[in-house]
């Protein structure tokens, strides 16, 4: 960590430090979830109890 501040320090044009970036490169990055709301998965328990709500619109409601 130190050596790679010197070098900071040392380099002088933006081309030079931008290999020294903390960052990761997108290159490294692990799989990454699309989509995922939340990283606590459901529990067997939880799928089993669902119920599922469906809102329905006045207009739509009403309509014989």
């Amino acid at each position: 960590m130190e050596q790679a501040h010197d070098a900071k320090l040392k380099a002088t044009s933006p081309e030079e430090t931008e290999d020294l970036s903390p960052l990761p490169s997108q290159g490294q990055q692990s799989a990454r979830r699309r989509g995922g709301i939340s990283a606590e998965p459901v529990s067997e328990e939880d799928a089993t109890s669902y119920v599922k709500k469906v809102r329905q619109q006045g207009r739509t409601m009403y309509k014989r």
